[in-house]
């Protein structure tokens, strides 16, 4: 399944939330709420990206096999160093920022973004064999 979203005052739409309830309906519920806090931090963060470039669209694609789920969503806002973001540890608890890309990495079995020619695109991954 794959859409793309433009939204308004960085509200993305109810059919958003739809398609994802709908995506994980047969999941266990532990990997369906590992899927939904994915996707939103995702989300969050493509909306922060694109805010930079004043552009208001996100692409998501969803991808399931017997074997796995890929997530991806892609920002229109340029990209960021991504490269920086990935081997980062949790912050301190007092920390304002800086949690969402760790985060994401624990709750998936594999997390990687690759540039795209206006932005950038992440990948999650969940094993199905391994929960």
């Amino acid at each position: 399944m794959n859409f793309s979203v433009t939204y308004e005052n960085h509200i993305v739409g109810a059919r958003v939330r739809e398609c994802i309830d709908s995506m994980v309906r047969n999941l266990s519920s532990d990997l369906a709420a590992n899927v939904h806090v994915v996707f939103n931090e995702a989300i969050a963060n493509a909306i922060t990206a694109n805010l930079r470039k004043g552009q208001k669209e996100i692409t998501v694609a969803w991808h399931q096999t017997q074997g796995h789920i890929r997530l991806e969503v892609q920002d229109r806002g340029g990209g960021f160093e991504y490269q920086n973001f990935l081997p980062k540890p949790m912050p301190a608890p007092e920390a304002t920022s800086g949690r969402g890309i760790p985060m994401m990495k624990r709750l998936c079995h594999k997390l990687f973004y690759l540039p795209t020619d206006n932005g950038v695109r992440l990948h999650a991954i969940w094993n199905l064999d391994s929960g």
